[in-house]
């Protein structure tokens, strides 16, 4: 596969045309880019962005919204989280262009790699009911979301899996790589890898016109997504 991130295309939601979305989708196409990123930092975009990439055979990964944050574990918010991600999984799901849900955008990668319990002073035993929340709502409550709506399609919890320089995270889902210095070497190593590694450069000090897109190369195989 060969992507990118996709970020929402205006900071003003409301300016986002169906025009706007095909000038966009068609410049990827002719990138060669077969797969985008629904980043979950962002939007779940309108119905019109993924009846396009159906036209267009470009494939979607679709992130739920959530990123860089451990989220609360209140049954209130479960539920509305739930509602939440149900509608937006019955509304997507007739997409043929959606081939993968993920939970979210780099909060496993934070806090286990990020030093976020000594910088925010979190103590021991609120760290264990953070994650416990988290783990809560990453590995129980949506992907039972997926398998009750949209069995078919796989469910990977976070992205990416595992921290970047560890071994698992050359072989399992993919890496972030955010070090544009350190490019060249990153192709170097993809090309020594095999095609069943998922692996991303997704460089967030490296943008290529105004296109709204963050770049990057994957290399997927799904099997190492569950």
């Amino acid at each position: 596969m060969k992507g990118a991130n996709w970020v929402p295309a205006d900071v003003f939601l409301p300016r986002i045309t169906k025009n706007r979305y095909r000038q966009l989708l068609i410049a990827a196409k002719e990138a060669h880019f077969n797969m985008l990123r629904v980043w979950g930092g962002g939007i779940y975009e309108d119905d019109d962005f993924y009846t396009l990439c159906d036209s267009l055979g470009i494939y979607v990964w679709q992130d739920f919204m959530f990123a860089g944050a451990m989220y609360p574990g209140d049954p209130d918010f479960l539920q509305n989280v739930k509602e939440e991600a149900k509608q937006q999984i019955l509304r997507l799901r007739k997409h043929p262009c959606i081939v993968l849900w993920c939970g979210n955008n780099e909060i496993d990668e934070a806090w286990n790699n990020w030093g976020w319990q000594k910088q925010f002073e979190i103590s021991a035993n609120d760290s264990m009911r953070l994650w416990k929340e988290y783990a809560t709502l990453f590995h129980e409550v949506l992907p039972e979301l997926v398998r009750q709506y949209d069995s078919g399609r796989a469910y990977i919890s976070t992205s990416p899996l595992y921290g970047w320089g560890r071994e698992k995270s050359m072989t399992h889902g993919d890496s972030h790589f955010g070090d544009c210095g350190g490019a060249s070497s990153l192709l170097a190593l993809c090309e020594k890898k095999s095609p069943a590694l998922c692996q991303n450069m997704a460089c967030r000090r490296c943008r290529i016109g105004k296109v709204s897109a963050n770049f990057q190369y994957r290399r997927i195989g799904i099997r190492h997504l569950r």
